[in-house]
């Protein structure tokens, strides 16, 4: 699988420094098909010639966590300081280059294929929508953490089986990140669409509405507008269409004087009838006997 590693070149070793693990060339741990694993690990040194890279972008999504020391990166014109503990994640065709910096720290970067995310992501029904953006998160403690240190361990060692052993903790740090970006970024983010698309439909009340122009609003798929819809309002995109025309309907009923026919057609209603049957089910009324009952008291 074609790939750049995320580093600059390794710088030499200095001996007064405190790395947790040996020094070592960076170097391409291995390749297949789903997964490309690269392991830098130096020792904190001052290079006097610093190896300068240019800003790339990779096919895949990019895990990098830092294991000893900081790691310096430009993301798409953005500084980012990535201490140990710290995970940095970049979603497809992202631009990025390591900056130039004292030594280099101890780093796992891990490239994961785009349609083996997204199965993943299924099976853990999980939303990658709401995770396609990068995001720095905090990893220290978690499970993260701990298996990366063990991927460089095995690397580090050259034990029989090494290979084997690499794969299956690849794929392990894969899931694990994935649970870790979903944690706490994607709800916030799962926030702000679904409020989106209560704006949206409450804005438009009077014009044609469906799951279709309202997941094309958002730019996400129809499915995922329903799955994130259902996750914060326990409904679908019908179902909010539903109910924000008859909330409207309640409160012009109560607080206007529009008319019967005025009311279907401000909240989108095909007819009065068809407001009138819909407010029944709602309410065990006709609109007109809803407003006469509010305002009899």
């Amino acid at each position: 699988m074609p790939s750049t590693p995320c580093s600059a070149g390794p710088l030499a070793p200095n001996e007064g420094a405190t790395n947790r693990f040996p020094a070592r060339c960076a170097c391409r741990t291995f390749d297949c098909h789903e997964l490309s694993l690269l392991i830098a690990d130096a020792a904190p040194t001052i290079d006097p010639d610093p190896v300068v890279a240019t800003s790339h972008r990779h096919p895949q999504w990019l895990f990098l966590v830092v294991l000893d020391g900081d790691q310096w990166m430009e993301v798409e014109g953005r500084r980012l300081r990535i201490e140990r503990g710290r995970m940095l994640m970049l979603p497809p065709a992202r631009m990025h280059r390591p900056l130039p910096q004292r030594g280099m720290p101890t780093q796992l970067v891990l490239l994961v294929e785009d349609s083996w995310l997204v199965a993943l992501a299924s099976t853990q029904e999980l939303d990658l929508e709401a995770l396609r953006a990068p995001m720095l998160k905090p990893v220290e403690g978690h499970e993260v953490l701990a298996v990366a240190e063990r991927l460089a361990r095995e690397h580090l060692g050259r034990l029989p089986g090494r290979e084997a052993m690499l794969r299956l903790l690849a794929e392990q740090l894969a899931h694990l990140c994935l649970r870790a970006l979903a944690e706490r970024p994607a709800s916030a983010r799962t926030a702000r669409l679904v409020e989106q698309a209560v704006v949206y439909v409450e804005t438009h009340l009077a014009e044609p509405l469906s799951r279709e122009t309202i997941a094309s609003h958002l730019g996400v798929s129809r499915a995922t507008l329903d799955r994130l819809l259902s996750a914060r309002l326990g409904c679908s995109s019908r179902e909010l269409i539903y109910r924000s025309r008859l909330a409207r309907a309640r409160a012009l009923l109560a607080h206007t004087e529009c008319s019967i026919t005025e009311v279907a057609a401000e909240c989108g209603f095909a007819s009065p009838s068809h407001l009138a049957s819909r407010f029944r089910v709602a309410e065990g009324c006709s609109p007109r006997r809803y407003r006469a009952r509010l305002r009899r008291g």
